[in-house]
């Protein structure tokens, strides 16, 4: 998930694509989320969960009329449920980015449950940005 807020007013922006920014404005803060990892299966029964994504968040300047590109991560697949022994780990979650000419607010995406399905998946790194988390990892 990803908001863009200046002054009173906030944008959530979905999925991906391009925010063109309004009339008078000339900086907006960007706030980034990145997706959490999928669970994994270990032997037909609960594996690990997902690591969690991180967040980021910066004010940056922008020039009204200008198309600015952003992509917010999709979540990572879960393991399915098999009732056979074996590991099947999830997949790793998405990044969220929101880029101008000069900077890019990026939130990483957690990891899938380890390749074992039965581990934990590590939590979603923090960008570069001036307040950034990195994400918690995902529990067994």
């Amino acid at each position: 998930m990803a908001f863009v807020t200046f002054g009173p007013q906030v944008v959530v922006l979905t999925g991906s694509g391009q925010w063109q920014c309004p009339p008078g404005v000339t900086s907006v803060t960007v706030a980034a989320w990145g997706a959490g990892g999928g669970g994994g299966v270990w032997n037909g029964g609960s594996g690990g969960a997902g690591g969690g994504g991180a967040y980021a968040a910066q004010t940056v300047t922008v020039s009204p009329g200008t198309l600015y590109t952003y992509a917010v991560g999709q979540g990572g697949a879960g393991a399915l449920l098999v009732t056979t022994t074996g590991t099947y780990p999830g997949t790793a979650g998405g990044a969220t980015t929101f880029a101008t000419s000069s900077v890019t607010v990026a939130a990483n995406g957690g990891q899938g449950s380890g390749t074992k399905g039965y581990t934990a998946g590590a939590g979603g790194t923090a960008g570069s940005s001036p307040v950034a988390w990195a994400g918690g990892a995902g529990g067994v």
